[in-house]
């Protein structure tokens, strides 16, 4: 499942969409911090914030998936 996230799910049009306003919201967030952390603490905050919205994201599909796959599931062994 991990690659057909990569390869399939990432590429599309909508994940694309949301990964951008992320960011810009991320974006925002830091600029706040601007005067309280120097330029290497708020790369780092930075990275963090990626690693944690990509996890979120990846999250986020495995448990669509399994919801659809149960909801699925449940239709078929009702008819």
């Amino acid at each position: 499942m991990g690659k057909i996230y990569e390869k399939v799910i990432y590429q599309d049009e909508d994940v694309q969409k949301v990964e951008k306003e992320l960011d810009m919201e991320i974006s925002k967030l830091l600029m706040q911090y601007e005067s309280k952390f120097n330029k290497n603490e708020l790369e780092i905050i930075r990275d963090l914030m990626y690693a944690a919205e990509s996890k979120s994201m990846q999250e986020g599909f495995w448990l669509g998936s399994r919801y659809i796959l149960s909801l699925l599931i449940s239709m078929l062994s009702e008819s």
